[in-house]
């Protein structure tokens, strides 16, 4: 089912999650600071404890168990469906975000013997309110946001450093 084109919030989709669990294997999921904390609350957790006993790359990713399934999946499912991270939360979809700030999604390839089921009953954003997606999205957004000025900041920086080279020359 999966699509290569460019879907927006107005775009006919839905899905259905068969809790298979499938899509909760072998999957390197991301972390931003906001679902730390989010996870690290779920857990009864300090955010420093929460890293160092879930978390890989330096609280980035979440851990995974030996045989690839995610640290937080038991027998009835996601251990911690409420504060799942974002892109848990919109699976299948995937969120793309251009230098522009525009929006859009694609669908993600599906496990080969996934129960979910997809649709066009709604859109892209019925599924992500309901999904509970938008405090997500905007930690997300704000995240993506802090890295382009720092990138921005630090370019800067080294022009300024390159620039007495270039008036040499």
């Amino acid at each position: 089912m999966a699509s290569s084109a460019a879907m927006t919030r107005a775009t006919p989709f839905s899905y259905a999650c068969g809790r298979c669990s499938r899509c909760c294997r072998d999957k390197g999921i991301m972390l931003n600071p906001y679902e730390v904390l989010r996870l690290a609350r779920n857990q009864g957790l300090m955010t420093t404890e929460f890293i160092a006993r879930y978390t890989d790359r330096a609280g980035t990713r979440l851990r995974q168990r030996n045989d690839g399934s995610c640290v937080f999946l038991g027998a009835a499912g996601c251990g911690v469906h409420p504060d799942r991270p974002l892109v848990c939360r919109i699976y299948p979809l995937g969120r793309h975000i251009s230098p522009e700030n525009e929006e859009t999604f694609s669908e993600l390839e599906p496990h080969p013997q996934t129960e979910g089921r997809y649709g066009t009953e709604g859109t892209v954003g019925d599924y992500l309110e309901a999904q509970g997606a938008e405090p997500f999205l905007q930690a997300a957004d704000r995240y993506l946001n802090l890295f382009r000025e720092l990138a921005d900041s630090v370019a800067e920086r080294v022009e300024r450093l390159e620039a007495p080279e270039r008036e040499a020359d």
